[in-house]
């Protein structure tokens, strides 16, 4: 009886605008003929992944795949020192480079005092752990005046993750944060090869991937859906298709938020975790978005509040 119910519950996704709606069930007044089903699924979607049927926030898997990235981003961590002082695949020493050991000493840099949250994107492990290490600590009322550390951060995130995952409100900024910081060290240490990915397609709104050539001139944007008929774009191209893309987008991400309307990711959660501002993840990206419209208010709003 179980496995019939749970088929009968199996929905799907309709669109970044629409509710996931179950196979094959309609609502009263459906009347397409090839509609696939059109009934909005009555469950609650994992908030991390947004398709898995959960009974509080978020499913074993991506729970898994959370620890699995705090975990794998303290490994990671634990290259740079070596790569700092003789790392480089372009035939360069990290050493060398302008900025002492390059962008993996950047990574090194103790992230301050406790409390001190910082708004760059690349920001040291350190910091990032630590400021979800206080945030967790803060709703928990289990504080501490240890010194802040890598290692200690991630025992007690660890530790406390399972709980996190169903009851902090924000652990979907959480993951998403582990997951881009476990991509910049694999870059950092050249520690995986990904195709790079960029705006949606104007046909199929597929993310293009950048096909590399020789030069940056010879660069093309293209499509990864093979049955796409978008003609290949050349680097111009694909600046002018962002920027139009970006200006007229109702949800975009906190890089983008940061880059067109100067609101930084910081802000953004907060509002979100408010319920002042909603927020999605992308299905194509798997980034978490925010309404751009709900967003200028709260700014805006704010803008006259602190000019009064």
């Amino acid at each position: 009886m179980s496995e019939t119910i749970e088929h009968e519950l199996k929905c799907y996704w309709r669109g970044s605008d629409e509710p996931r709606a179950l196979r094959k069930r309609h609502d009263d007044d459906c009347v397409d003929d090839e509609c696939r089903g059109c009934l909005r699924c009555p469950k609650y979607h994992c908030i991390v992944c947004g398709i898995k049927h959960v009974d509080q926030q978020t499913c074993p898997e991506c729970t898994s795949t959370v620890r699995d990235d705090l975990r794998d981003i303290v490994s990671l961590h634990l290259a740079l020192p070596d790569h700092a002082l003789s790392g480089g695949h372009d035939g360069r020493l990290e050493a060398s480079r302008d900025l002492l050991g390059g962008e993996a000493m950047n990574m090194l840099v103790p992230g301050g005092q406790r409390g001190e949250i910082g708004d760059s994107e690349h920001r040291p492990t350190e910091n990032l752990l630590v400021t979800w290490e206080d945030d967790w600590r803060k709703v928990l009322g289990n504080y501490t005046n240890d010194l802040a550390s890598v290692e200690g951060a991630r025992e007690f995130l660890d530790e406390h993750l399972s709980w996190a995952a169903q009851h902090h409100l924000a652990f979907d900024d959480f993951a998403e944060e582990l997951r881009a910081h476990r991509a910049h060290l694999e870059d950092v240490l050249h520690a995986g090869e990904r195709d790079t990915t960029g705006a949606p397609c104007p046909k199929c709104h597929k993310p293009l991937v950048l096909d590399s050539g020789d030069t940056h001139d010879d660069d093309r944007w293209v499509c990864q859906t093979r049955r796409c008929e978008q003609v290949p774009m050349t680097p111009a191209d694909y600046t002018a298709l962002t920027a139009r893309a970006k200006l007229l987008a109702e949800w975009l991400d906190a890089e983008d938020m940061l880059l067109v309307y100067r609101i930084n990711r910081g802000t953004l959660q907060s509002w979100a975790s408010r319920r002042k501002v909603r927020k999605r993840r992308d299905f194509d990206t798997g980034r978490m978005t925010y309404n751009v419209a709900e967003a200028l208010v709260q700014r805006d709003g704010r803008d006259e509040r602190m000019g009064a």
